[in-house]
């Protein structure tokens, strides 16, 4: 079978899977694992090629939900298999996977996603262990500030991992914040997009225009912003960088991410 993807946590799903020799496109931003390098490049993420995809002749386009609600519609009219997937939770993420595999069989898929949910079950009963859940604040842009809401992915893995995110209420995939609504949430731990200040700054990513990029930003501007002194993971210096393949990519690797942050809250 030849498979193109067009999302970045997708093509590190087909890798883990067993179905990497299989993947005979992926976009520009699709960057792990090293393999996926020299894969042909059908564009942009948020912009795919639709002629350089045809060209590749592929059985299936693995697709990401929304951001490809125009080029799936196009790629189906021209006869085009689609699996379109876009995970909300950490168990959609796993059902998800095991739907691909159907489509697309490996002789080790179904243990890796096996493996996968075991993981989750050890994460869950370290989370429910969790006397008191931590307070939490997971940063996500710049000038514009966000924070998960119930219908992401981030969300359902951060109390899986036996913390409490800002609480909200609807279905959003993201809430805009400001400082004031981090200080009366007074969370106990941060977690934000960029780096510590030893750290070298991460490489633009294709078609990125953004000025102020927060995978860039030093987290020290956060721990010494006069807004969020009295804030507890301030105090506590409890305030921490995230790179952006431990919760932004809905992939195997986020596993990693939710191991390392129960193991953070657990021995901080």
């Amino acid at each position: 079978m030849r498979i193109i993807s067009l999302v970045p946590s997708h093509t590190e799903t087909l890798f883990y899977l067993d179905l990497g020799e299989q993947v005979v496109g992926v976009t520009e931003h699709c960057d792990f694992p090293p393999e996926a390098e020299q894969k042909e490049r059908v564009g942009d993420f948020g912009k795919p090629d639709l002629v350089k995809i045809a060209a590749l002749r592929p059985d299936l386009v693995v697709a990401g939900g929304s951001v490809h609600r125009a080029p799936v519609e196009e790629l189906r009219q021209n006869g085009i298999e689609v699996f379109d997937f876009q995970p909300d939770s950490v168990n959609s993420l796993l059902d998800g996977m095991e739907a691909l595999l159907r489509i697309a069989p490996s002789t080790s898929g179904a243990a890796r996603v096996d493996a996968l949910r075991e993981r989750k079950q050890r994460l869950e009963e370290h989370g429910r262990e969790n006397a008191r859940r931590l307070r939490l604040a997971f940063l996500v842009g710049e000038s514009a500030m966000y924070v998960p809401g119930p219908a992401n992915w981030q969300y359902d893995a951060f109390s899986l991992c036996g913390t409490a995110p800002l609480p909200a209420v609807g279905d959003a995939l993201f809430i805009r914040v400001d400082w004031a609504d981090i200080q009366a949430f007074d969370p106990e731990v941060i977690l934000a997009c960029g780096r510590s200040g030893q750290e070298q700054p991460r490489r633009r990513c294709p078609g990125c225009t953004v000025e102020n990029r927060p995978c860039v930003r030093d987290i020290a501007l956060i721990r010494e912003n006069p807004a969020l002194g009295s804030v507890a993971a301030v105090q506590s210096d409890g305030v921490y960088p995230v790179a952006c393949h431990r919760f932004c990519r809905p992939g195997p690797r986020l596993f990693d991410g939710m191991e390392w942050l129960t193991a953070l809250i657990r021995d901080p």
